[in-house]
């Protein structure tokens, strides 16, 4: 893919470049229409006595006109039907902006370089030669300020013009006398404009040589070289570095033979010659060593902005073009190295018309096949993606190996290797590894660090392909396996020690703490381990915070994950508890949150601590149960799912997740707080009900009455024998200590006379 040092934006405007000995007549516009004699814009419009105009050249329209540093010595518009009117006081004011596009508002800081002088416009091209020259930097878009006001109006001579495709000129009609110094006013905008021609005197300096090559590196010989010389050369010479020249300004060259090329361009311009030499700046592998064949995942349908726009592996990074220009791309001539046993870059970036699936593969084994082992990077709903992969101790040696990226539309079919891709693209590189001359470089993987059954899995992840490893687990026992799988019997923290070795050297790490053990916290196995249906689109649980737990975890893509040994929350019953949850997805989630309170494996619908359909607040307070198994690790499952879609503890949720994680809830510590209730407090029988409301798990009760009567039931009924108005009171405790609450006159129970059977609610 060609690399541009600038960006060339012509819209629609034509150009012509005519050179007039030093100084050059570039013309903005061919256009044929007008405007009507009372119409704008019209930088001669004297329909209403006069007129202001502000005009933008973009500076990517002037550098595509062949324009650069220089100076502007005249300004000229073209007029169709000129009036024969004196403009009086007419001036030009010019500027630059940062601007794209003209907007509501005048373009303030421009100088007079033209005026104020009266004009009286004629037929064709009405130059202004400016009384001092407008110094252009090359990179600035230009502002052309026109103005007068008359003391008489007449028709507007009408301009030839020509569509830009922006907003290009703002215009204001008036008679005002501070027309040309007022920045207020109601301004007019056009994306038509006159058509003008400017004179131009280039910077007097030879060329500045700059140019590009694609490919730089190629499997067929045939390369693109693109001029990119500032300056304004007329003349090229280039140097292929094989024996062969040409003098065209972009030329493409076809490489007969292999081997790597120094190109030389040789710019030339009225002012002198500039030469710049790239040495290696092609790279030619037709006939040499390439990866065995594999097959090729062809795109079905291309997409403008979809696809592979740069691929990164092994320290070299190549450009490419999107899949709607290129479709699969074979560039695995294009051979780089990589030392066996170190860790690789790999990265992929997309076109932006859409989020991508992205994936690569390594033919390590050079089977000419993919294997799901080889897969090296995996990412979704991304426009770039990178990694480190280790280069394995395995690999083959020595030979081309084939690298294939992959880029897809996110919502296309899950990609492998060998497509067919839908929309996207596949690209394929080549890699050489090498036998790695340096000692070897400690380092490991556990999993888990925290372990509840004992058992740990020991990953080897050190560098420069040791060929031999010595473990020593802190519990008396070795191994010499590369990654070993061991089982602790006892509880602890155990330090770990590798030693690795190859032809080169030896390493040794060894880990303080790092692995512990606590086989009293396994949990009773789950009834049930709900899958995902079908990940989709960043749906499921990122981060669950509670009790201590501090959980951060990838979204529903790694389906039910069970985290309860070393995730685990310490409360309360009784307790309320705060709980943050971290969803991701476009949409909304429903979440529930379930704790097996009786320790059988088990969910039921009296275990429902939490849930939110759908959670628009990731904040909640929890109220801890009670009644709970105490003192025991529990299993606390959380669900968060794509509104709508799973309810219960065992459902499969459709696109997002299920996770696991621990709970021990201890016994309350705290005395109760008596609280009750009586229906009713006015009698007519004599009879009421009872309520204890009382919190924090009373054990006992103690009521009085007030006429004499007690009880010890929880919630008793009681006869009132005599008419009167009694006090009553509640006393609770457990095992923390005890409360008491005292209702004065609180129950009344009238003479027969005064009661309303109709009125007075009485004991159901």
């Amino acid at each position: 893919m060609t690399t541009t040092l600038r960006s060339l934006l012509i819209g629609s405007a034509a150009f012509l470049f005519l050179p007039v000995s030093a100084q050059q007549t570039i013309q903005f516009g061919t256009g044929t229409s007008t405007n009507l004699p009372n119409g704008f814009p019209a930088p001669y419009g004297n329909i209403l006595n006069g007129a202001r105009h502000q005009i933008l050249i973009r500076a990517d329209e002037m550098q595509a006109a062949g324009m650069y540093e220089g100076t502007i010595e005249s300004i000229g518009f073209d007029v169709f039907s000129p009036t024969g009117a004196v403009l009086q006081g007419f001036q030009l004011r010019l500027g630059t902006t940062t601007a794209g596009a003209l907007g509501a508002n005048w373009v303030t800081g421009l100088s007079t370089y033209w005026g104020p002088t009266d004009h009286t416009d004629a037929a064709g091209w009405n130059d202004h030669v400016l009384d001092i020259p407008f110094v252009w930097d090359g990179v600035s878009n230009v502002v052309i300020e026109t103005c007068f006001t008359n003391g008489t109006p007449s028709q507007n001579a009408q301009f030839r013009n020509s569509p830009t495709g922006f907003q290009s000129v703002l215009h204001r009609s008036s008679d005002a006398l501070n027309l040309c110094s007022s920045n207020f006013g109601s301004l007019v905008g056009h994306f038509n404009r006159p058509n003008i021609r400017m004179g131009w005197s280039p910077v007097p300096l030879p060329p500045s040589v700059s140019f590009s090559v694609d490919p730089s590196s190629t499997c067929d010989g045939q390369v693109s070289f693109t001029d990119l010389s500032l300056y304004g050369p007329t003349s090229w010479s280039w140097d292929f570095g094989d024996g062969t020249t040409d003098t065209t300004q972009h030329p493409t060259h076809t490489y007969l033979s292999d081997g790597t090329y120094d190109v030389t361009l040789i710019a030339t311009n009225a002012f002198g010659s500039a030469q710049l030499t790239t040495p290696g700046a092609v790279v030619v592998n037709v006939n040499g060593p390439r990866p065995i064949s594999a097959c090729v995942p062809a795109t079905s349908n291309g997409i403008a902005g979809i696809g592979i726009i740069e691929a990164t592996y092994a320290g070299s990074t190549y450009p490419s073009g999107t899949a709607e220009a290129e479709g699969h791309v074979d560039a695995s001539c294009r051979l780089d190295t990589v030392y066996v046993g170190t860790l690789m870059d790999v990265g992929i970036v997309t076109g932006t018309a859409t989020t991508h699936r992205v994936r690569c593969w390594v033919d390590w084994n050079n089977s000419g096949t993919f294997s799901a082992s080889e897969l090296v990077l995996t990412a979704d709903q991304v426009m770039s993606a990178s990694d480190q992969v280790l280069v394995p101790a395995s690999a083959t040696l020595n030979t081309p190996l084939r690298v294939r990226m992959l880029a897809d539309y996110d919502l296309a079919p899950l990609p492998t290797a060998c497509g067919p891709v839908q929309n996207g693209q596949a690209e394929d590189y080549g890699l050489v590894v090498l036998p790695n001359p340096s000692p070897p470089v400690a380092d490991f993987d556990i999993v888990p660090a925290f372990s509840c059954d004992g058992t740990v899995q020991f990953l080897d992840q050190s560098l420069n392909a040791p060929t031999s490893w010595s473990w020593d687990f802190g519990d008396g026992n070795v191994s010499s396996d590369q990654s070993p799988v061991h089982t602790y019997s006892g509880n602890g923290t155990y330090d770990v020690t590798l030693t690795v070795q190859n032809g080169n050297g030896s390493d040794m790490l060894m880990i303080a703490g790092a692995v512990t053990v606590d086989l009293g916290s396994a949990l009773v196995p789950a009834g049930c381990e709900p899958a995902t249906q079908g990940y989709c689109c960043g749906y499921g649980l990122l981060g669950l915070v509670f009790g201590g737990i501090n959980s951060t975890s990838p979204d529903g893509s790694e389906g039910y994950v069970d985290r309860s040994c070393g995730s685990t929350a310490t409360v309360e019953e009784g307790d309320l508890v705060p709980v943050n949850f971290t969803v991701g997805g476009p949409g909304l989630h429903d979440v529930r949150m379930w704790a097996d309170l009786n320790n059988d494996g088990a969910f039921t619908a009296n275990e429902l601590l939490f849930e939110a359909t759908p959670l628009n607040a990731p904040n909640a307070l929890l109220s801890i149960p009670f009644g709970a198994v105490l003192n025991t690790p529990l299993r606390l499952r959380v669900q968060a799912d794509v509104q709508g879609s799973s309810q219960g503890p065992c459902d499969e949720p459709a696109f997002g997740q299920t996770e696991d994680h621990a709970i021990i809830i201890s016994p309350n510590q705290d005395p109760p707080l008596a609280d009750f209730e009586a229906v009713p407090t006015t009698t007519c029988t004599g009879e009421v009900q009872f309520t204890d409301l009382s919190t924090q798990q009373p054990t006992s009760w103690s009521w009085d009455f007030g006429d004499g009567g007690t009880s010890t039931d929880q919630s008793p009924i009681h006869l009132y024998q005599q008419q009167g108005i009694y006090t009553v009171s509640l006393t609770v405790a457990n095992a923390n200590g005890q409360d008491v609450e005292v209702r004065s006159n609180y129950i009344t129970y009238p003479e027969p006379w005064v009661c309303d059977t109709v009125l007075m609610p009485t004991v159901q």
